[in-house]
């Protein structure tokens, strides 16, 4: 397990020597961080800059490779996975995993994280992600223009300056093709999209939520896609709505 913000002079401290110092929240349980193939790359920027930069201090997170942490879930508080895992979950796992986030767990789900975890045989119509409210992610060919059609979630919050998308002033990470196909009438909101998908999508399951990314964070600032700052703003939002959460 590794501490962020919390050094003595180059070196880091041990875990152990700081959980008396940390405040209770940090104490509880860490973030883990899964991500392979290019997933990989997404979860060492969220590491080196996206972390560092939370609102919470002393943060807790584990690196756990390319594997989803399905016999270990209770030991965290959100799980993020990025682009793909190395092994698709079964049955048994799916349904831990919607157990998990009903008692107060929290998922965030970055670009095809969702169509790994349910490997290749799931279907729009056989999802397991059903309870979550959608089936899987799906990349158009052509550009798709979104719109910010919730501009009042929490997620959002300081996110844009000025209301700039109320105002026709859209980030260009807004016109982009990796989109989750939602079910009518399920629990994740598209909170940016269009008719064709949902660009980022947060879903309340009971004491827990489901969040999905469209974008890999790492892609958009090398293509300098983040210029204002807001995608990496709802990356915090999400890691700081659970941090600040009571375990």
């Amino acid at each position: 397990m590794k501490t962020l913000n919390l050094l003595l002079g180059s070196a880091w401290l041990t875990t152990a020597s700081l959980l008396s110092a940390l405040p209770a929240f940090a104490q509880s349980k860490p973030i883990a961080l899964v991500g392979s193939s290019y997933g990989k790359y997404e979860i060492k920027a969220i590491v080196k800059d996206l972390l560092p930069a939370s609102g919470q201090k002393g943060l807790l997170y584990e690196d756990l490779g390319e594997e989803f942490p399905v016999a270990d879930l209770d030991r965290y508080r959100l799980v993020i996975v990025a682009t793909a895992v190395a092994t698709p979950l079964d049955a048994a796992g799916f349904a831990k995993l919607e157990v998990w986030v009903r008692d107060g767990g929290h998922l965030l789900l970055i670009h095809q994280a969702p169509n790994a975890m349910a490997g290749p045989e799931a279907s729009v119509k056989a999802t397991p992600f059903a309870w979550a409210g959608f089936s899987r992610a799906a990349y158009h060919r052509t550009l798709v223009e979104c719109a910010l059609l919730a501009p009042d979630s929490r997620v959002f919050k300081g996110a844009f300056e000025d209301d700039a998308p109320k105002k026709g002033k859209k980030p260009e990470w807004m016109m982009r093709a990796n989109m989750l196909l939602t079910t009518k009438g399920g629990p994740m909101e598209n909170l940016v999209g269009s008719p064709m998908g949902c660009l980022v999508g947060f879903a309340p399951i009971d004491r827990g939520w489901v969040a999905y990314l469209g974008h890999e964070w790492f892609r958009l600032r090398a293509a300098k896609s983040d210029l204002d700052g807001s995608w990496r703003r709802i990356l915090l939002n999400l890691v700081d709505d659970t941090v600040s959460a009571k375990p």
